[in-house]
């Protein structure tokens, strides 16, 4: 992407002292340097030889870059010795100060030393006297402050640089690990040595480069040249980047890398513009500053305008008619701005701006239930089902208490059942009846088939005068020899008709004694009843006691099961209110990074819970009912005290189902530097920044464009906000889109560590002109902080606290 440029702050030439005091030979020539400086292909080069800094070999080091276009920086590696063990490091000098002094002070310490060539930590501060350098300590390699995992730190080196990274506003720090590119393994020691007391330093590996390696070790050392900075290549660009590493400095496999960005806009000349005009854009911050009325926001929406085709909404506003722009600056018909991007489709790019809402939020600060509404994070607690289920487990504590009285209330009937039939049988002992006589019932023998034949037989005997008849009067009408014939017939009829009469005599007299049979058993069994009535009565007592003795045994024994069976469900019931889960929860649901609704309690409140809390309990139509209750309080973190209040609802008819509400009070907070605190603590201008914090992170994190725009967003805004919030948030999202924004402040330009500043001035014939050059700019003439100083509100004191940190010469004003 463009802005990286490549460098190399460890190499060495010739002219060498190593700390025996021996000057080894070196097979170095200008045209080995040069040669090596092409293949590595670096725009900041740096040498460090051991323990000298010959001016002679670094002029012509100097002027073998400036040939090849590379920016030279002179350097040393010294030999420092602490706890009796040799440590390395690197100076790296700024050029603009006095070499020929560092030069002469250094050979006149190592002249001095008559064997070792180590220097102190005194000898390295009166070296480093009114110096402006960039320190390099070795740290994982032989002669570091850790030189292998079997060898113990040098504990005193170890100290010295922890201390200088804690005063590293006046000796800025990087590290350097030449053998394993690992600087995780440093933070951690770090971390570990300052807590939370810190923060992390550069990491740099440079390439330790001889001209007396062989060729397997000069394409190692070759080859490990993968530093980038993404700045000018001077020492004040390396500076910078050293300050802002985590966006300025990276290793080439970290590279932070863009797409699409716009890489540069020229803007033709007409009436109201001085000249063409080219800008240089950077990928990453681009802030246009200029006196009131200078144009700023014109260009700012000339920018917009050429990507999206509308104006942007501030500039909208403030325009005299509706749907009409605030700015003019066409060219005839063609466009203001030739823009020139990567890829060269930029109206294709995606695009955001961001506009001024502080005045919009300021209205919400009282109101939380709308200002969740801006976080986009809800009231509502999202905790029913915890509740339900806590309710569910008191429903079926509440059950089984009374599954338990009923079977003991049955268990003790049955055991009073128990004792009463014992007692009677025991008054009241029976023996067994011998009186076996039973109820009879007499069947009648004649058949229906029988009383049928019968009646039959009664109509052929009533047909005896009519047959008689028939036969006469054929005796009559035959011959007398026919007489005896029809006589026999005659006498035969009338002795079959007797024999038929004696059958019916006698079928009707067997009747007659079957009914007196019958009516005499009905008489016995009658009298059998009667009897059986008497005498079996106390044993029928006896034997229903015996029955009910027996049913009532089998029932206190399924009492007793079922009493132990409850008893061990009960001992599986905890209650306790799941605070714990309800709180996470509700602070999961209802939460982003910087605003959650929480509890309005807390755990503690818990334990003394007033049974009248209409936070907690719903007290509408109950609450008579709930005062009359023994218990005044509730322990909700407690089982005991929970299932005593359950058993007190029960003896006055409520429902626990009733009584817990499922709706909680919550509160909103707010995450204040790391900290959450309760809106209603914190005043209206804090939570207005949080709020306008999280408003652009949610822009950026929906939209996820390309370029952000941003028009003046100090207005209406104080200080803080600028430094804690907006410039925070400027250098986080300026790596992973390209930011235009216009200020007429100083903090968002230094403190947002601004990439490219675009100037825009208005001449005495009031045209507008604009120039681009990065804050650290120092050609031409013209120097970056000083122009920033002269034009920004809070300029000259912004940059004079960075020249603080950076070191440096304010030249504006005093």
């Amino acid at each position: 992407m463009k802005g990286w440029h490549k460098i190399d702050l460890h190499q060495h030439t010739l002219h060498e002292i190593t700390y025996d005091g021996k000057e080894p030979k070196s097979l170095y020539t200008h045209e080995k340097f040069e040669n090596v400086l092409i293949e590595e292909g670096v725009e900041l080069k740096a040498v460090t030889n051991h323990n000298t800094l010959n001016i002679v070999d670094h002029i012509k080091h100097a002027l073998i870059c400036k040939k090849n276009n590379v920016n030279y920086l002179p350097g040393v590696e010294i030999d420092y010795l602490f706890d009796t063990k040799d440590v390395h490091a690197i100076t790296i000098l700024n050029p603009q100060n006095d070499i020929v002094c560092f030069s002469y002070r250094l050979n006149e310490i190592i002249t001095n030393k008559s064997k070792k060539k180590f220097l102190d930590k005194d000898e390295f501060a009166r070296l480093h006297e009114n110096m402006e350098f960039i320190f390099i300590p070795h740290v994982m390699k032989n002669k570091g402050i850790y030189p292998s995992k079997d060898i113990e730190p040098v504990e005193e080196a170890e100290d010295w640089v922890i201390n200088m990274i804690k005063n590293g506003i006046s000796v800025p720090v990087i590290f350097e690990n030449t053998q394993n590119y690992n600087k995780y393994s440093i933070y951690g020691k770090i971390e570990e040595l300052l807590l939370d007391d810190y923060q992390y330093p550069a990491c740099y590996v440079g390439s330790d480069y001889k001209f007396d390696n062989d060729v397997q070790r000069r394409k190692v050392a070759i080859d490990r040249v993968k530093h980038y900075i993404f700045s000018e290549p001077t020492y004040r660009g390396l500076e910078i980047s050293v300050r802002n590493h985590k966006t300025r400095m990276a290793h080439e496999s970290e590279l932070i890398s863009r797409g699409k960005y716009l890489e540069s806009i020229k803007i033709h000349n007409n009436k109201n513009f001085r000249n063409d005009m080219t800008l240089e854009l950077s990928p990453a911050l681009n802030v246009i500053i200029g006196g009131s009325g200078s144009g700023k926001t014109l260009l700012l929406n000339e920018i917009f305008r050429s990507i999206t085709g509308n104006d942007l909404k501030d500039v909208k506003n403030n325009s005299k008619k509706k749907g009409e722009s605030a700015y003019f600056s066409k060219v005839g018909k063609g466009a203001l701005l030739e823009i020139k991007s990567v890829p060269n489709n930029y109206k294709e790019f995606k695009v955001v701006e961001i506009p001024n809402i502080y005045t919009e939020i300021m209205k919400y600060v009282n109101n939380h239930e709308k200002l969740g509404d801006v976080f986009k994070i809800s009231n509502r607690s999202y905790v029913n089902s915890l509740i339900s289920d806590f309710i569910l487990d008191c429903n079926k504590y509440s059950e089984l208490m009374s599954d338990l009285e009923d079977e003991k209330k049955l268990g003790s009937e049955s055991l009073r059942n128990i004792f009463t039939s014992i007692e009677f049988l025991n008054a009241n002992p029976v023996k067994k009846s011998m009186f076996k006589l039973k109820p009879k019932n007499m069947t009648n023998p004649n058949s229906l088939k029988t009383h049928l034949i019968i009646e039959n037989d009664r109509k052929i005997i009533l047909k005896k005068d009519e047959i008689l008849k028939y036969f006469n009067d054929i005796d009559k009408t035959l011959d007398f020899e026919f007489k005896e014939i029809v006589e026999e017939i005659i006498n035969k009829y009338l002795f079959l008709l007797d024999r038929i009469n004696d059958k019916i005599d006698a079928f009707e007299e067997r009747e007659i004694k079957e009914k007196v049979l019958e009516q005499i058993q009905n008489l016995l069994n009658i009298a059998i009843r009667n009897s059986s009535t008497k005498l079996g009565q106390k044993e029928k007592i006896f034997k229903e006691r015996e029955e009910l003795l027996s049913n009532n045994q089998s029932t206190l024994i399924n009492c007793i099961k079922n009493v132990l069976k409850i008893n061990k469900e009960l001992e599986s019931v905890h209650l306790k209110y799941p605070f714990d889960k309800i709180k996470n929860t509700i602070e999961t649901k209802n939460a982003n990074e910087l605003a959650r609704f929480t509890l309005s309690f807390d755990k503690e409140s818990l334990k003394h819970v007033l049974t009248d809390d209409s936070d907690f309990i719903e007290t509408k139509n109950v609450s008579t009912k709930l005062r009359k209750l023994p218990i005044k309080y509730i322990d909700f973190l407690d089982d005991q005290s929970i299932k005593l209040f359950i058993n007190e609802l029960k003896k006055v008819n409520l429902d626990i189902n009733n009584i817990i509400k499922n709706e909680l009070p919550l509160s909103l907070e707010l995450n204040v530097n790391g900290n959450w605190k309760e809106a209603t603590a914190i005043n209206q201008g804090t939570i207005a920044k949080v709020s306008m914090e999280h408003y652009f992170n949610d822009i950026i994190k929906t939209e996820q464009p390309d370029i952000i725009f941003i028009d003046q967003p100090e207005n209406d805004v104080d200080k803080e906000f600028l430094t804690q919030t907006l410039a925070k948030f400027l250098i986080d999202k300026k790596m992973v889109s390209q930011i235009f924004i216009t200020s007429h402040d100083a903090i968002l330009t230094v403190n947002a560590d601004a990439n490219m500043i675009i100037q825009a001035d208005v001449d005495e014939d009031n045209k507008i002109s604009y120039m681009s050059y990065p804050l650290e700019y120092t050609e031409c003439n013209k120097v970056g902080t000083d122009e920033v100083a002269r034009i920004l509100d809070g300029g000259k004191q912004n940059i004079e606290k960075r020249y603080q940190i950076y070191g440096g010469i304010l030249k504006y004003g005093d």
